[in-house]
């Protein structure tokens, strides 16, 4: 299990406050991780590594210091084309579409605010653009628990579902633009 934390990632810049992001690994301290919503703070407490050495998702944790004030965890997937926005489906046969499924994103509630969200979403982007040079991948994916979600998604440039407004998509070529 995850306790203490020695910084070793990228660093971001978020309202003049610096955050690093790095894998989630058995040093980090988990304990205290509050975002307001149990659902999440139980993945990331009890969860995230266990699925991370399953080999079933990758979590990344933005520090502060030390301490863990965020994180976001990727798994892939893939989507029907019936379930996609058309311009995802456009142009393909009719076989389910590679993506990457961004499974989990939250921030602490010390650091909400502080633009640390999108620092883990510009994170989350970066690393699967990376990821598509090695195995393609037309999409980002993102299933937000709620409207407020749905709306921070939405400025990023993420299009919803045709079959669920809270399923959103974003093509990876408009990332890279």
């Amino acid at each position: 299990m995850p306790h203490r934390t020695h910084s070793r990632g990228s660093t971001s810049c978020c309202r003049s406050q610096v955050y690093s992001i790095e894998p989630l690994a058995a040093h980090h301290n988990l304990d205290g991780f509050d975002c307001g919503q149990e659902a999440l703070n139980r993945f990331l407490i009890r969860h995230a590594w266990v699925n991370q050495r399953a080999q079933s998702s990758r979590t990344y944790v933005g520090l502060k210091g030390d301490v863990v004030v965020g994180f976001h965890t990727l798994v892939v997937g893939s989507v029907r084309p019936e379930e996609a926005p058309q311009r995802i489906s456009r142009g393909l046969a009719h076989h389910p579409i590679p993506l990457m499924v961004l499974a989990r994103l939250a921030v602490c509630r010390q650091h909400q605010g502080e633009g640390l969200g999108a620092g883990l979403l510009k994170d989350a982007i970066r690393r699967t653009l990376a990821a598509a040079e090695i195995a393609r991948i037309r999409a980002l994916a993102v299933h937000a628990k709620d409207d407020n979600a749905r709306g921070f998604y939405a400025h990023f440039g993420f299009r919803p579902s045709p079959s669920d407004p809270l399923h959103l998509f974003v093509l990876l070529k408009d990332l890279r633009a």
